[in-house]
């Protein structure tokens, strides 16, 4: 596995958080790189390998959040209110991310994708049916009923997957907390395990209208050979989130902000991604397009 990280560097703001994850009673894994990027919109490798994903080792994950936690307490930043952008090149093995893609925010109805997972495996058919309709409409009385049956379905999920900024709260699974790593994780294991997965195909099939009368066209749907999106809005619509996937591909977003600022937030990361150093230009395409590189190096679908 290679590390790379993109963006400035503070080490004098950094030993400043280390210390106070210390004294939160957490010691830093050595040379986790997640946590020298402190420029938030700036896109980083999180992990490359030859071959297979190479995914954050747990404590990675865990000493990235509670750094940020701290960096919170310390500077006043808050996480949940920054942008969160996660890409997946399921062909390079490659993972990129914003700085802050790991930390738990609003899971908002993207939380149904866990939800579905958890009902194929333990429901009734009846409930599978409904289960998958709830993926499709994102409709909320289906997942009251569900979650009110299965209260443990996240946290399951969150441990069957190993997505560890994933877990449920007390309020109601509209409460329950994610990441944009998380859940671009979640779906490209789908991916790569059954590419004709249940819940893909309902999300390829998603009605193009939410059962509350969302628009369900906005954020990581846009991007040209999207194949299936799963859309999250709050009910006031200031903070908004998707997931899609395509031809080699998996994509997750998320903001403080409306969909319209959603699809913004996607156009902008994504030609981060496009003009990332370390993709040779003439591997630069649109999503879902390859492009033959020089050598027999894995081709990019960027």
């Amino acid at each position: 596995m290679k590390f790379s990280v993109l963006g400035a560097t503070s080490l004098l703001a950094l030993s400043g958080v280390v210390a106070l994850a210390v004294k939160f009673g957490y010691h830093p894994v050595e040379s986790d790189p997640n946590i020298l990027n402190a420029a938030q919109d700036q896109v980083f490798i999180a992990a490359t390998a030859d071959s297979n994903l190479a995914w954050l080792p747990a404590a990675n994950v865990r000493t990235t959040v509670l750094l940020q936690a701290a960096e919170q307490e310390a500077t006043g930043t808050d996480y949940c209110q920054d942008s969160q952008f996660t890409y997946v090149d399921i062909k390079r093995g490659r993972v990129e991310g914003t700085a802050a893609q790991l930390f738990p925010r609003p899971a908002l109805s993207l939380s149904k994708l866990y939800i579905a997972d958890y009902v194929l495996e333990y429901g009734t058919s009846d409930e599978i049916q409904q289960a998958l309709l709830m993926v499709r409409n994102s409709d909320d009385d289906i997942a009251e009923k569900l979650y009110e049956k299965y209260p443990n379905s996240i946290d399951a999920v969150a441990m069957k997957y190993s997505l560890f900024s994933t877990y449920s709260e007390p309020a109601g699974w509209g409460y329950s907390r994610t990441s944009t790593y998380d859940i671009a994780k979640f779906i490209t294991l789908l991916v790569e395990s059954n590419p004709e997965h249940p819940i893909l195909k309902a999300m390829e099939n998603a009605a193009e209208i939410a059962s509350d009368g969302t628009p369900q066209d906005f954020g990581t749907a846009v991007i040209p050979k999207i194949k299936g999106t799963k859309w999250g809005w709050s009910n006031d619509h200031n903070l908004a989130s998707s997931v899609s996937f395509g031809p080699n591909f998996v994509v997750a977003a998320a903001v403080t902000g409306s969909e319209a600022q959603l699809t913004q937030l996607v156009e902008y990361q994504l030609g981060l991604v496009r003009s990332n150093p370390s993709v040779r230009s003439s591997e630069v395409a649109a999503p879902g397009v390859e492009t033959a590189a020089p050598d027999a190096e894995p081709q990019s679908i960027f």
